[in-house]
């Protein structure tokens, strides 16, 4: 009986007739990408009311992670562009990302047509040092790269009624007002202003995360300060002359 052949790489182990098989080494082969295959990924599917930093949590702990760009226009799903540093990189998120439920619907995750163009400042192993700050696109989107004075609230219920938000709310250091939307046949979300950046950013870590009405609710930084003669409740508005 002519003994079977052996494949690749394995550790010294005994051999069934005798001995130990010897290691054997598979040649390198160049890694194979599906056409059009680049180091910039385009997610699309969001539903309506993900954030910026729901699309983060998903891909920023993938290695060779560099930036991404969020982009969420009225009456369209958001969608995102992500950034790797090879299209190794890139490779492996797609194939671990596509297909991920966000919020109970699953998200399609595909190559770019052409890499996204980012400013950045580079770190040791790349990732999640990567600077996020305003990104370079056609779709002309630049996010919050600093802290601003203005909150914007997501993540809330239809059953959400801005009492439950302003609660949360009234105790916090530089709270000045806060202006609750809510459309018929759509959720509701706020914006909150503070007296400072620093203000706003202690409430953003404080109330990130906390469940109403059995939902987390989702705070990122504003793109704009918030008017203060939107304010529905808090000091502001209360101080606001009636006519």
């Amino acid at each position: 009986m002519s003994q079977p052949q052996m494949y690749g790489y394995y550790q010294d182990q005994m051999n069934p007739y005798g001995g130990y098989a010897q290691q054997a080494q598979t040649p390198y082969m160049q890694p194979t990408y599906e056409p059009g295959a680049i180091n910039t990924l385009h997610a699309s599917g969001f539903p309506m009311g993900a954030t910026e930093e729901d699309a983060k949590r998903l891909f920023s702990h993938h290695a060779g992670y560099i930036a991404l760009n969020y982009v969420a226009k009225p009456q369209k799903l958001p969608c995102a562009w992500i950034q790797f540093h090879s299209v190794e990189y890139a490779a492996a998120a797609k194939a671990q990302t596509d297909g991920a439920i966000v919020y109970g619907k699953p998200i399609r995750v595909g190559y770019a047509k052409s890499e996204m163009k980012s400013r950045y400042t580079p770190t040791m192993g790349g990732g999640m040092g990567a600077a996020m700050g305003s990104y370079d696109m056609k779709s002309g989107y630049t996010g919050p790269s600093v802290p601003i004075n203005t909150l914007y609230l997501t993540g809330l219920s239809h059953s959400t009624v801005e009492n439950q938000i302003h609660d949360i709310l009234k105790n916090q250091a530089g709270f000045l007002a806060l202006s609750f939307v809510h459309k018929a046949g759509r959720a509701p979300h706020a914006f909150v202003l503070f007296s400072d950046p620093t203000s706003a950013s202690t409430c953003k870590e404080s109330i990130q995360g906390q469940m109403i009405n059995g939902r987390p609710l989702r705070v990122q930084f504003a793109k704009s300060e918030m008017h203060r003669g939107v304010a529905t409740s808090g000091p502001l508005a209360q101080q606001q002359p009636t006519m």
